[in-house]
């Protein structure tokens, strides 16, 4: 199959049509929750490290795009969409159904409110700290502070070798904010990092603080390393973080430097009303906070699960991008919380053919594509509300006409987008699986090879820059498994391990 369409086609479709995407002319997207980013891996490609699969992930890849899905206009929080697309990844010889999941919302700039908040900040001020990352940190929490309201509330707790509270939880009229101020500016780094303590004595800060669907509660845990004193194990934080979750008190944790592990990120952040930022330039937060600071404390739904039905022999080969805790209970796929955001967001699910006397599974041809591809029953618990909602999405294949190459054939842009995104990811596991011994350095390099290529196809289709700062992140993977299995072993190094 080879179905190049031309640029004003697909423009003309990103504008045209009696649909709309949600974040035009003033609106808002919504994204999964989990980590916003894939900073880490980037920064460690840029080091001539070759990322492992514990250091980036399907949500943080996704949430640095917009993938918008075009449907009707959304007179609601949220509207569930899906678009599907004919798709053959990298290394694949053959192709299979690729489903965008994603939601409009009615929100706009004119119409949202941020919810009033109760915060509590725990900072690492551990000796690992000092210097730069503690004065961009400081900054950082002041420019928090400048976001806040009179009808929100703040505390501030230090954690080092123990955590101690610095400002207690205090309303952020202009006394308030100038007291939090003064204890900012009094930080000073020193001893190790005891993390469980730090974000204990946060959580006590908000307890028995009332909590509505007018007013949130949420720890900011912001660290450079690595726990080193107290609970250490992933598994020991996700516990504490479930506990508050349970209490309604939500986390955001905010990972500064390249020592920071990925799997503690990624682990917590699954947890209800949990996200997380990772920043290799301290400098970077301050930005993020002025620009995102509302929606990123804004959590729209919980426990968002989609279960997916076919009557055309598809069954679920793999999904892409979903955060969901895994005791959130049997569901096809999910995520644990849905933000509001300025991109769209989405989750995908690949579909394979199966045969019903064994269930053994087999690829797609185009023209093998059903009409009626899914039925989907999606289901949440809305952040303003108890009772959860359910709704029914019938998905049907279009043809693909809307944007497409030799590879990819797409109903809608998203969908497009995300196949494109699903190939480096490809490509990124190809790396991990290499300094694992799981495939050779010449079928790694062929598939880091083919994403990049097909990423610069794809940016040049869309006219977006954005993709050929991916390709460029291919090109330097591809020298650093070039240059072979020392590379694997340089995270050590880089972590000052």
């Amino acid at each position: 199959m080879s179905r190049i369409v031309p640029v004003s086609l697909a423009l003309a479709t990103l504008f045209g049509g009696c649909g709309s995407y949600s974040n035009l002319g003033g609106g808002y997207g919504v994204t999964q929750g989990g980590s916003q980013d894939m900073n880490h891996a980037r920064e460690l490609i840029d080091a001539g490290v070759i990322p492992s699969a514990a250091d980036f992930t399907a949500e943080g890849l996704f949430s640095e795009h917009d993938m918008p899905i075009e449907g009707e206009n959304c007179d609601a929080v949220l509207c569930p969409r899906a678009a599907a697309a004919h798709f053959r990844p990298v290394g694949e010889e053959d192709g299979r159904v690729l489903v965008q999941l994603g939601f409009g919302t009615k929100t706009t700039e004119a119409n949202f409110e941020r919810p009033q908040l109760n915060l509590a900040v725990a900072i690492d001020i551990s000796g690992s700290m000092a210097g730069e990352k503690l004065v961009k940190s400081k900054q950082a929490l002041k420019e928090i502070v400048e976001q806040m309201t009179s009808a929100d509330k703040m505390s501030l707790v230090t954690y080092g070798s123990r955590a101690k509270v610095a400002q207690s939880l205090v309303s952020m009229d202009t006394k308030g904010k100038n007291k939090m101020l003064n204890a900012i500016d009094g930080l000073r780094s020193a001893g190790s990092t005891d993390m469980e303590s730090g974000m204990s004595a946060a959580i006590d800060e908000l307890q028995g603080e009332p909590t509505s669907a007018k007013r949130h509660s949420r720890v900011f845990l912001l660290t450079d390393a690595q726990p080193n004193v107290g609970v250490t194990s992933a598994g020991s934080f996700v516990k504490i973080a479930r506990g508050a979750a349970a209490d309604d008190i939500a986390l955001t944790v905010w990972g500064v430097g390249l020592d920071l592990g990925s799997e503690l990120v990624a682990e917590m952040s699954k947890v209800r009303g949990g996200n997380a930022y990772h920043f290799v330039d301290p400098k970077e937060m301050v930005v993020l906070i002025r620009d995102e600071f509302d929606r990123m404390v804004t959590p729209l739904a919980y426990d968002v699960a989609f279960r997916a039905t076919s009557s055309n022999g598809l069954a679920i080969d793999q999904t892409w991008g979903a955060p969901l805790d895994p005791l959130a209970g049997d569901v096809s796929f999910g995520t644990s919380t849905l933000f509001l955001s300025t991109k769209n967001g989405g989750m995908g699910v690949t579909l394979l053919g199966e045969l019903p006397e064994d269930q053994s599974r087999y690829g797609l041809r185009y023209d093998e594509m059903p009409q009626q591809l899914v039925s989907m029953s999606v289901s949440w618990e809305p952040a303003d509300a108890l009772e959860r909602v359910e709704e029914v999405l019938d998905l049907d294949w279009a043809g693909g006409d809307a944007y497409s190459d030799e590879n990819l054939a797409a109903d809608d842009l998203g969908v497009f987008k995300m196949g494109a995104l699903i190939d480096e990811l490809t490509a990124l596991e190809a790396g991990a699986a290499y300094c694992d011994d799981a495939v050779s350095q010449e079928a790694a390099l062929a598939l880091i090879a083919e994403a990049a290529a097909r990423l610069t196809h794809r940016s040049g289709v869309l006219h977006e820059a954005q993709l050929l700062i991916e390709r460029d992140l291919m090109d330097a993977l591809w020298v650093n498994v070039e240059g072979g299995e020392t590379n694997c072993s340089l995270s050590a190094d880089v972590y000052g391990e």
